[in-house]
């Protein structure tokens, strides 16, 4: 198996805005202390800083992220010795830093992490080179597709993520058949979506004729997908909602999505009959659901949340996701109070 890396450009910053806790912060403290004490234990280790993550700043959630990533691999490969005195160190220096929200703290707090980062991408590659199980490397490769997300992911995303592949991983019977990173952050079963702090309103995507059109081997990215997606995640929780493979849509978002702004994929298996979507199914609240899809039959089972888009198949001069954006974005910032208001708008300006 090839080496695999972790960034070295991965940067952690942390603001100079104070922290507001909405319990009080000695409570806060003994909660992450004992947190702290369950490092042996994963499951217990996620079920304690999931309690806490609703009084955790957005800007601290990447700090915890590399924690829990951290115990993952330390519970799948436990003779890192160095690992663990790097991790103890690491829950420390946070503690400090949330007690004191000082400049020397936040410095220390950032050195450990980078410390704690470099560790485990030695770790990682020297690890993943040597005689594994498939589970085993099943493990090191999510760590290190989170490592490499894990400032763009809220810290709930990572526990589901590592909870997911906590589960699957006794499963996991050869290289060849392991689950995606992204297929982790779903359920294989209603409701999809994981449950965390997401935008109000929810934009479901369809994949083929719809962001692009496999031809000849390539998947063509249909006009406009980058600007779309780039303004439609300010204002929408994104979802790519297929009825094609697992396998086929990671590898046609890597083309259509470099960025990888849309983190939630729900595939065929989600599908009802390899066609329906239901909408009801996502664990979201369906009057703040849209779904755009070249196949209305796809979203028959929610007629009126559904925008039908022209199918596309190759047109350079396409302009539909354009027309799509401003209407879209200005919905949402306006005065509409539900998914009706948006459908809507879009159809009276499209």
């Amino acid at each position: 198996m090839s080496s695999v890396t972790i960034q070295d450009s991965t940067k952690f910053y942390i603001s100079e805005k104070p922290i507001h806790l909405e319990i009080p912060i000695s409570q806060f403290i003994a909660s992450l202390e004992k947190t702290a004490k369950s490092v042996s234990d994963l499951s217990t280790f996620n079920a304690n800083v999931s309690s806490l993550c609703s009084f955790i700043s957005n800007e601290m959630h990447a700090f915890i992220s590399v924690d829990v990533l951290t115990v993952m691999l330390l519970t799948y490969f436990p003779n890192f010795a160095g690992l663990s005195q790097a991790l103890n160190t690491h829950l420390d220096s946070l503690f400090r830093y949330l007690i004191r929200l000082d400049k020397q703290s936040q410095m220390h707090l950032q050195e450990f992490t980078s410390y704690l980062i470099l560790l485990v991408k030695q770790i990682i590659n020297h690890t993943i080179d040597q005689n594994l199980k498939a589970s085993q490397v099943f493990i090191l490769l999510t760590c290190t597709e989170l490592f490499q997300n894990i400032q763009k992911l809220p810290l709930e995303l990572v526990i589901q993520a590592v909870n997911n592949c906590h589960c699957r991983s006794e499963f996991i019977e050869s290289p060849q058949s392991l689950p995606s990173f992204y297929s982790l952050l779903c359920q294989t079963s209603a409701p999809f979506l994981p449950k965390y702090s997401h935008k109000e309103f929810t934009l479901v995507l369809d994949l083929d004729e719809t962001l692009g059109h496999y031809s000849r081997s390539n998947f063509l990215v249909r006009p406009g997908v980058k600007e779309f997606l780039k303004e439609t995640c300010k204002y929408f929780e994104l979802v790519l909602f297929t009825a094609s493979s697992r396998e086929y849509a990671d590898w046609a978002m890597q083309i259509a999505d470099p960025d990888g702004l849309v983190m939630l994929r729900l595939y065929r298996e989600h599908t009802i009959n390899c066609e329906i979507k239901d909408l009801e199914k996502l664990g979201r609240d369906i009057e703040k659901v849209v779904i755009i899809d070249n196949f209305p039959k796809a979203f028959e089972k929610q007629p009126h949340n559904g925008i039908s888009i022209k199918a596309w198949t190759g047109d350079i001069y396409d302009k539909e996701l354009f027309k799509l954006i401003k209407p879209l974005c200005e919905s949402v910032q306006g005065s509409c109070k539900g998914l009706k208001d948006i459908v809507n708008i879009i159809n009276s300006k499209c």
